[in-house]
Order: C-alpha cells, then structure tokens, then sequence
C-alpha cells in the first residue's frame, strides 16, 4: 500500500477492495469531504448500511469487538474502522507512512491519520454480499489477531505512557493475586520466593511506567518539530 501511494500525484486517492461488495456509486460521498476541504481521510461506514448476507454473524462480531477496542483505548467514537472503501486528500499521502500490508491497513490507516491530528471523516456507503461464487480471503481469528498487534504496535510508538502503563497495570494485578493467593494458603511455597515474585513484579512494573514516561516526552517532542515543520513560512 505505501508503494502504491507514492506513486499518487493527484489531489485524492481512492481506496477500494476490488471484491465488488462497494458500490461505485458512492465515491462522489467520499470524495466530496476531501473535495472540499472538509477532510484528510474519509472512511465508508459500512456498517449502517449493509445487506443482511453481507457480514456472517461472526465478522459482525469480530468488527463490533474491535471497534469497541480501538474507541476506547484511542477515546474515539468511529463507526466502522475495517471498511476497505476510503479516500485520503494529498496531506495525507505526503505524510503518512504505512507499515502494514494486509487486512489490517484499514486500521492503521485511520489511527496514523489520528495520531497526526488529521481530520477523519466517516461517510454512511452501502454494503452488499460478494458476488457468488466468490470466496473471502479473510480469517476472523488470524486478521483479527494481525489487526489487535497493529493496534499494540501503534499504541506503542505513538501513546508509550498509556501503553507501558497497561502492562505495569497488568503486573500489579498479578502481584495482587499472588498476594492474596499467599495469604489464603494456596501457593506451598517459602516466604523467599512469594518475596521474590512480588518485588521483582512490582519493580518490573516501575521500571515500564518510567520507560512510557521518557518515551512520551520523546515522542511529545517529534511531535512538535513535525507541527512546526508544517507552519508556512
């Protein structure tokens, strides 16, 4: 996908999934935002609209499960992030750069487009079943899982202190189950090695809210240089 944007030279790109389940149609809904100055990405809301046969039950799922996941950890309200029916103004193309190249795209696409402050834009598409005879590419459970460590990696790199956080988190919990499993008797085991478990548990958890500390400020800092870099002169 990256190789293919940089070849872009017009003022809008538009996204498709060539699996004929988009109407062509729509593109003048999408394009009017970026058109008009209204939006750096517009996505395709899918979802509102499609046929009954469109989506099994469990696509349906899996793309609720996700969304929810992306809406609360980034603290957005998107309707549909896995539409594959999309436009991105030139902005866009110039300064996004992509590190995935499957399914998952569709997710990255629009969490870089909101780390870099852009505007986003969802549009309400119709969605139908793919023509017969056809079959998907996609697995529920092996996209979805390349969807959540795109999710894991971008939150990484672009929110560390909230991502650290969430695993220092996690150790505290597991040092608070051990904890209360000692003083119930279920763990057989000498005072040295509960002491062990818990100090080495909690001083890994410091250790990783220190480490999303720094790497904030350091990405607070890019951050910063980049929005100067895009002030005319």
């Amino acid at each position: 996908m990256q190789a293919i944007l940089e070849t872009v030279e017009g003022d809008a790109c538009v996204i498709v999934d060539g699996d004929d389940t988009y109407y062509a149609e729509d593109v003048h809904a999408l394009l009017a935002p970026v058109a008009e100055d209204r939006a750096d990405l517009v996505v395709g809301d899918r979802l509102g609209q499609a046929d009954s046969k469109a989506l099994s039950d469990l696509h349906r799922f899996g793309n609720r499960v996700i969304l929810a996941m992306i809406n609360l950890v980034f603290r957005t309200t998107f309707r549909d992030v896995l539409s594959g029916y999309r436009v991105v103004n030139r902005n866009f193309i110039r300064t996004v750069p992509l590190i995935t190249g499957g399914f998952e795209t569709e997710t990255e696409l629009t969490l870089q487009a909101l780390e870099k402050g852009m505007v986003i834009q969802e549009v309400p598409i119709r969605y139908r079943a793919r023509p017969e005879g056809s079959h998907s590419k996609l697995s529920p459970f092996a996209d979805g899982y390349r969807i959540l460590i795109t999710m894991a990696v971008l939150l990484r790199n672009h929110r560390p202190l909230y991502f650290f956080t969430l695993i220092a988190l996690g150790l505290v919990t597991f040092d608070l189950v051990w904890a209360a499993a000692w003083a119930m008797g279920l763990l057989p085991y000498r005072a040295v090695v509960h002491a062990v478990v818990l100090a080495g548990a909690a001083a890994v958890a410091a250790s990783l809210v220190l480490v999303g500390v720094v790497l904030n400020a350091v990405t607070a800092g890019f951050r910063e240089l980049a929005a100067l870099g895009r002030r005319p002169r």
